[in-house]
């Protein structure tokens, strides 16, 4: 069996060895004097504000028009939604699958403005992944968002009350 004491003689040599570079004109590793300055600052440098984008007020408008034509809808499935269901009998009877198609009209209607919010949300998510959104154009995606997301709740609202009448 060989002994590990002359391996490990060598691999002491060769570290030595290695250490012992010679000297030159290598730079220094201290921080230069531009780093030092920028070290010691607490803000980050100032950037430029960037521009609206020209195109997004359009695409902005266009998607509010359809929560607006979805509420339209709605707010015309609405009345007959609600009188089926107030004229709903037991589950299963001639009026109460009456119901459950005014019902299903209605989330229909209702589902007009829901995709027209999804495509708000996901305009959003486009806009900040793709570039930095300037503060202007968040602010009219945010109103849009909020907007669309309150028209949205109120008609869930709505066929929420009237799942309760049907007893759905």
């Amino acid at each position: 069996m060989r002994s590990a004491v002359p391996s490990l003689l060598m691999l002491a040599a060769i570290g030595s060895v290695a250490a012992c570079a010679p000297p030159g004109p290598y730079p220094s590793l201290e921080p230069r004097p531009i780093e030092k300055a920028l070290a010691d600052t607490e803000e980050p440098p100032a950037e430029a504000p960037l521009p609206d984008e020209a195109g997004l007020p359009v695409r902005i408008a266009a998607l509010t028009a359809q929560v607006r034509k979805g509420q339209s809808e709605f707010d015309a499935a609405l009345p007959a939604a609600r009188a089926a269901a107030e004229r709903a009998g037991g589950a299963e009877s001639e009026s109460w699958v009456e119901a459950q198609q005014a019902l299903s009209r209605l989330e229909a209607a209702g589902a007009v403005s829901g995709k027209a919010l999804a495509d708000l949300y996901d305009l959003a998510m486009t806009e900040e992944q793709g570039r930095r959104v300037s503060a202007a154009d968040l602010a009219r995606l945010q109103e849009a968002i909020a907007a669309a997301q309150a028209v949205v709740d109120a008609q869930g609202a709505e066929i929420g009350r009237i799942k309760g009448r049907i007893g759905d």
